[in-house]
């Protein structure tokens, strides 16, 4: 299958068909192949790899938006009749070159998540022969600090032990883009109370017992930092600010920012909707958050609470005067 694919790919590039298939395709054998991502080292060692990355060398870091040449040469004493780059997406795929050595120019994507992206050399011979090189890791980052993190979610919620999810860290440079950072090579993860949460490099969380703690984000460059802390716990909080009289304070923690209510374990599309409300959300954008999930009926717009029923547990939204959101709460389903 995976020659069939190779094969399958490379005429793709002769008969003209767009870069997309061959993408596909190759994209597949990655798959297949997903030992390169955590091996890439040692793949010389698989059978046909013919074919070596000369530059740039493994590990190497390049910038969004930068051009990236790559070397291609053949390892053996073997005619290459077909050979090109394939690069894990959001990359893709050089130009098709007819002999090695070869040299390609790959355009680093604006939108592409930092950290790791792997790169291989794929072809085949003129007797038919599919050849590959050994995977290499490019390092893609930014050239300068973010002068924000943030969360996808802002608070991690577990219900039972073993559970896992992960932090996924965005940041906001000042250009004013976003990158996903979360497997950036910058990025460090750390758990203040590792016997209830604890953290891989990866930023995968895993629930161990009962309580809450803090899972820390740091980004390290040039000798500077920023961080970020995502709250993890046992119970469900609500994170959205409760609605403060005018001329009153509030402490900035979140135990004390937010509503405790204690739903029963429900239908997750509601938990994951719920928790993506953000405080000033019109009504209108909050029903099309809500859109794929949940029938709102038109008689509720005018409503200063919507009550988003769930299979075991409903979402509660309070808005202000002008239909803007102020809080947002889990209670228990009410029965049918």
């Amino acid at each position: 299958m995976y020659t069939a694919c190779i094969e399958t790919a490379l005429h793709d590039q002769r008969s003209g068909k767009p870069h997309r298939h061959f993408v596909s395709r190759i994209s597949t054998v990655l798959m297949l192949t997903v030992t390169l991502a955590t091996s890439h080292v040692s793949s010389a060692q698989s059978s046909a790899t013919l074919l070596q990355i000369t530059s740039p060398a493994d590990q190497s870091r390049v910038a969004p938006v930068q051009t990236l040449s790559v070397t291609v040469t053949s390892s053996a004493d073997t005619t290459v009749t077909q050979v090109a780059v394939v690069g894990e997406d959001p990359i893709g795929l050089s130009n098709l070159a007819t002999s090695v050595p070869a040299q390609f120019s790959l355009a680093i994507p604006g939108a592409i998540a930092c950290g790791p992206h792997m790169l291989t050399a794929m072809g085949a011979t003129a007797s038919g022969q599919s050849v590959q090189s050994a995977t290499i890791l490019i390092d893609v980052e930014r050239p300068d600090m973010p002068v924000k993190l943030s969360a996808l979610m802002e608070q991690i919620f577990f219900e039972a032990v073993g559970e896992q999810s992960p932090v996924i860290v965005l940041g906001t440079f000042s250009d004013g883009k976003v990158f996903d950072l979360t497997n950036s090579s910058n990025l460090a993860y750390s758990s203040n109370n590792p016997s209830v949460a604890s953290v891989e490099a990866n930023g995968v969380v895993t629930f161990h017992s009962p309580g809450s703690g803090l899972i820390t984000a740091t980004y390290r460059k040039d000798g500077q930092n920023i961080q970020l802390n995502v709250p993890v716990s046992s119970e469900y909080w609500s994170w959205v600010p409760l609605n403060v009289p005018p001329g009153k304070t509030r402490s900035t923690t979140p135990a004390q920012q937010t509503s405790r209510e204690r739903p029963t374990a429900g239908k997750a599309a509601v938990i994951v909707e719920c928790r993506s409300v953000r405080p000033g959300m019109s009504k209108g954008e909050l029903s099309s958050l809500f859109a794929a999930k949940v029938s709102i009926p038109s008689d509720q717009f005018h409503k200063n609470t919507w009550r988003l029923e769930g299979q075991e547990m409903d979402c509660v939204v309070d808005f202000d005067a002008n239909g803007k959101v102020l809080r947002s709460r889990f209670v228990a389903a009410e029965p049918d």
